[in-house]
């Protein structure tokens, strides 16, 4: 069972460092923040937000991937070589999008 917490103290912060400490508690609130700072526990990291187009093309890449993989690693048929060589544009389509996803969002 966990121990309740029923001992308060009272810490006074100006606007500017309470601000800093909303910023480094990453999400948790600042009382947990200061207890883990506090009595050395790590604190979590913190969650970055990732834009929703970014995880769409991701995904999409991704189900593409795994179209190919399992074409690849199929043993019902062997492929013929142009359907090896529409995979490995597939696959070099798919690295320049990965390139571009990086370069727009990273940049």
């Amino acid at each position: 069972m966990t121990e309740k917490r029923d001992k308060s103290v009272l810490i006074r912060f100006t606007n500017t460092e309470h601000e800093k400490l909303k910023m480094l508690s990453s999400g948790q609130t600042i009382s947990a923040f200061i207890r883990g700072a506090c009595l050395n526990q790590k604190p979590p990291k913190p969650v970055k937000k990732v834009d929703p187009d970014l995880l769409f093309e991701l995904n999409k890449i991704g189900v593409n991937m795994n179209q190919i993989a399992r074409q690849l690693n199929s043993k019902s048929r062997v492929l013929t070589v142009s359907e090896k060589v529409q995979m490995l544009e597939q696959l070099e389509q798919m690295s320049r999008n990965l390139e571009t996803l990086v370069n727009h969002h990273v940049s």
